[in-house]
């Protein structure tokens, strides 16, 4: 049976909330080129997670949007700029992949996503409608004879700055966590000499 690393999280809904998913449900109408569901939403505060899935079209537009809306809530929770820089660049990738790879851009298919976002990590899950693949099949592009070849790079980012990423299913669905990295140290704003 396979896990769900979502599912350990019980939901905690105050009484309504206003997440902004109303601001990009009208952004997404207004352009009549994608439609978002949002299915269920927890407020982000200190200590109470953020969990929501929607359903995006195959269209990068969408996929930019949501990865965008995810990393406003890691900025909220003060998440440093190399984890944001880390989730930007595997977040893409795993859309973009789930798009046109899984998905080839068939505007009858949808990506489903789901993410859970709190103090200590972010994990998502992305889901496409295609045939999938076994990503041990997928060559490692720092070998010498791939150097060249430009298959495997994204995954092999993706590994890079994430905590971890596994697959799941028919390779059809990939789970992303990235622990939140120690803070980040400010420089040191030197002093003055002191004249006397």
């Amino acid at each position: 049976m396979e896990k769900n690393v979502l599912a350990g999280i019980p939901p905690r809904i105050e009484p309504p909330v206003d997440l902004d998913f109303t601001a990009m449900a009208v952004e997404f109408t207004e352009r009549q080129s994608c439609v978002l569901f949002l299915i269920r939403a927890i407020p982000v505060t200190t200590g109470q997670p953020v969990k929501a899935e929607v359903t995006i079209p195959s269209d990068t537009v969408a996929g930019q949007a949501l990865q965008e809306q995810i990393l406003r809530q890691l900025e909220d929770l003060q998440f440093g700029d190399q984890d944001l820089f880390g989730v930007r660049l595997a977040l893409e990738e795993a859309l973009v992949n789930a798009i046109k790879h899984g998905n080839r851009l068939d505007p009858a298919k949808n990506v489903r996503v789901q993410w859970c976002v709190d103090d200590v990590q972010v994990v998502i899950e992305i889901e496409d409608e295609g045939e999938g693949f076994d990503p041990g099949d997928v060559p490692d592009p720092t070998a010498d004879e791939n150097l060249e070849r430009p298959c495997g790079r994204g995954i092999h980012l993706m590994r890079a700055f994430m905590t971890s990423i596994e697959y799941f299913g028919r390779g059809n669905r990939v789970v992303l966590v990235k622990a939140r990295s120690a803070a980040e140290e400010e420089p040191a704003e030197e002093s003055a000499p002191e004249e006397g």
